[in-house]
């Protein structure tokens, strides 16, 4: 992916799109994005320059932007901080994008989409609307924010640095494909399989990854085992398995932020990064954490189950 302007133009404008954007729009955006060799170049260029572009042949490079496709432009040039660099800029629309979907995923949560199990329910002692409730609302946001995250965790890590791309357009890899690889012209490429926390692998994982690394290395590449957070020291299962199956282990993983000063190459990216997000989420969430607006949530969603049901029972049997 690669964190470039041409990359932040075309980013930023589709996830400010209202609604999906199509592939005529992204290419708009493709050519729109070639003209500019700085952000603020960009932030200040009006639609009708936009609209203006041309072949080297004198015709128009594409067909005049619709209002939707304007509008999407409008909104991400506000967006850009000339004051930030491209990589902030990206933390900043990718973190941004995250919470609002947060934000929208909560106004969806209804009783009817808990998809209770009335056993499971009834083994947890399940005694009150209150407590149905809240233990249903917590499970079911808190695995779509897990999923979320993931999304998101995996652009930072592909926008933090304009030589990270993604391993799946590169032949290296024999039974799986990498997931990030910094390939840098001229340099050695460092092939990166990335797992979210310490407890993602089991022993057959690791050894599978020991052989790949093995082979891209034998290659005259790098390759490592990169850990989105946590430390090298911790005493979990997947570190004991990685100590035992991988040759060097400590050399060939990467751990919390040993992964992200490394592809950012910025030995204070993971500060950088966090700070960065703070600042995103609570503009974006005015002040109040996701947990108030959660909360916020629950007391609306009890009041409707005290409007439909009677009582705990009648709901549960209304699931039979």
């Amino acid at each position: 992916m690669a964190a470039t302007l041409s990359n932040l133009i075309v980013k930023g404008c589709v996830i400010s799109f209202e609604g999906t954007a199509n592939s005529t729009f992204k290419y708009k955006l493709n050519v729109i994005a070639t003209q500019f060799s700085t952000l603020k170049g960009f932030k200040e260029a009006t639609i009708a320059s936009l609209n203006a572009i041309k072949t080297v042949e004198g015709e128009s490079s594409f067909k005049t932007l619709t209002p939707k496709e304007e509008s999407a432009i409008r909104a991400f040039q506000e967006e850009i901080d000339l004051d930030k660099t491209i990589v902030q800029n990206f933390i900043k629309i990718l973190t941004k994008e995250f919470v609002n979907k947060q934000i929208t995923m909560l106004s969806t949560i209804s009783i009817d989409t808990f998809n209770a199990n009335p056993i499971l329910c009834a083994a947890l002692n399940l005694k009150t609307p209150e407590e149905f409730v809240r233990y249903n609302a917590y499970q079911a946001i808190g695995r779509s924010i897990v999923t979320s995250m993931g999304f998101l965790v995996q652009n930072l890590l592909l926008y933090s640095n304009e030589y990270i791309f993604d391993g799946k357009t590169y032949e290296e890899g024999d039974k799986t494909k990498f997931d990030l690889v910094i390939d840098r012209l001229g340099e050695v490429k460092s092939f990166l399989e990335i797992k979210s926390g310490f407890n993602d692998m089991d022993a057959g994982q690791v050894k599978h990854y020991a052989d790949e690394i093995k082979l891209v290395e034998e290659a005259g590449n790098k390759g490592y085992i990169g850990i989105t957070y946590g430390k090298k020291d911790d005493n979990t299962v997947t570190a004991g398995l990685l100590k035992t199956y991988v040759p060097n282990w400590e050399d060939k993983t990467l751990v919390g932020k040993e992964l992200w000063d490394f592809i950012s190459e910025n030995e204070n990216y993971h500060t950088i990064l966090i700070e960065s997000i703070d600042s995103v989420a609570n503009t974006t969430l005015q002040n109040v954490s996701i947990v108030q607006k959660i909360e916020d949530k629950i007391a609306e969603l009890i009041e409707v189950f005290h409007t439909n049901y009677n009582s705990l029972s009648e709901y549960y049997e209304s699931l039979w």
